[in-house]
């Protein structure tokens, strides 16, 4: 139990801005923390939840609610999903061959297609979200994101080759498969909250959004980068999540019209 709790109190915080007290760290416990990942949605679902309720009684707009929304994810994360996904989109636009992106991808400085990319991410993020907020019919449901978004960056993590030189496989490639039985825990945890919401048919649409895109992310990691990286799993929770918001807003407007 201690090591469970030492694990969990490590990922959030790496994952989080969240304040944690320091514990010593012992790298054999790298390998864990992929389990721990869900949960952490879990908790900034709870939070998010809390922001929401906050929201409802607030005098504010819907375009600033957005706003909140939007700054809340990047606040909650310290931008470490978005920081992967501008690294990414410079080395996938530079077009060079995948030893060249990996460099790239690793170099500090900001080029000019993550910050192109970075402006359309907020743009659509922003234009959606504000949409979904509109329809407060729907508002609930986007709590479980940041949950089914980590459940599946998780298995990305866990079931993707890592690119060459990547320091993911040291850390998290020994995990026996037999541990990811975990995540079906977490696959129940938000069907439940589906059903108290009574979209349980909506939730399951949205793990399946989530799958499909998971399966084309890994071809199209191997396939430009020779595998996963850390930015590379980052760039996937931030696309993914812009597609399940899509995907609440679509459901919004043929379902609720």
């Amino acid at each position: 139990m201690k090591k469970i709790f030492k694990i969990f109190i490590i990922s959030l915080g790496y994952f989080t801005t969240i304040p944690v007290p320091y514990l010593k760290w012992e790298d054999k416990l790298n390998k864990y923390i992929p389990l721990f990942i869900p949960l952490i949605g879990i908790i900034i679902g709870t939070i998010f939840f809390g922001l929401i309720k906050f929201m409802e009684i607030a005098p504010i707009s819907s375009l600033l609610q957005s706003s909140i929304i939007v700054v809340f994810f990047i606040f909650i994360t310290g931008g470490l999903h978005l920081d992967g996904f501008m690294d990414t989109c410079d080395a996938h636009f530079s077009r060079r061959e995948i030893p060249k992106k990996l460099i790239i991808m690793k170099d500090s400085n900001v080029g000019a297609f993550a910050v192109v990319f970075l402006l359309v991410l907020f743009l659509i993020k922003l234009t959606v979200i504000n949409e979904v907020v509109l329809n407060n019919d729907l508002v609930y449901i986007v709590i479980l994101i940041p949950i089914i978004s980590r459940i599946y960056e998780s298995l990305l993590l866990l079931n993707t080759r890592k690119a060459k030189d990547s320091s993911l496989q040291a850390m998290y490639g020994s995990l026996s498969k037999k541990y990811q039985l975990v995540y079906v825990l977490y696959i129940i945890v938000t069907i439940i909250i589906g059903s108290l919401l009574n979209e349980l048919l909506f939730v399951l649409t949205l793990h399946t959004i989530a799958i499909l895109y998971l399966l084309y992310y890994k071809r199209f990691a191997i396939k430009q980068f020779g595998g996963i990286t850390g930015d590379v799993v980052g760039a996937y929770v931030e696309i993914v999540e812009v597609i399940l918001w899509t995907g609440v807003l679509l459901y919004g407007i043929l379902y609720w019209g």
